[in-house]
């Protein structure tokens, strides 16, 4: 069957078209349907959180919340959905409060807030590089 090679959107207009075609094998028809539902979520999913680990958070964030008002109670979704916003909103602040301090020749204070920025988003715009010349004129001040 289509579910099975993964062809859903397929296996989908199938189901739907014996469905509304017998009514002696609606039974497994539904399920069949319930089935592919099931692994449309699960397909949804994976993908977010392949996303996710990619580093795409506002993506993933965005994938998340479909899935949410798709299904809600689906999986671990609502967890993820709300420390991915605490993640994007707190490496947000802390960016803009290092490129404030840097603008202000607070260097110690930006290297402060641009590493707390890796350790909420590590691929958030140009962090890891402003961290790495911020560190090194430090070391070349230092010297």
């Amino acid at each position: 069957m289509d579910i099975a090679r993964g062809d859903l959107a397929g296996a989908r207009v199938k189901l739907e078209k014996a469905a509304a075609s017998t009514q002696r094998q609606s039974n497994a028809v539904e399920d069949m349907l319930l089935l592919l539902h099931e692994r449309e979520l699960d397909n949804a999913y994976y993908a977010a959180k392949d996303v996710e680990l990619q580093g795409r958070l506002e993506e993933a964030f965005t994938s998340y919340v479909a899935l949410a008002e798709s299904s809600p109670g689906f999986r671990d979704v609502k967890e993820r959905t709300a420390d991915l916003r605490l993640r994007i909103d707190e490496a947000k602040k802390a960016y803009d409060a290092g490129a404030a301090a840097e603008a202000n020749g607070d260097v110690e204070g930006a290297i402060t807030h641009f590493t707390t920025v890796l350790l909420y988003w590590p691929r958030y715009q140009d962090t890891a590089a402003r961290l790495a010349k911020l560190r090194a004129s430090r070391e070349v001040n230092r010297g």
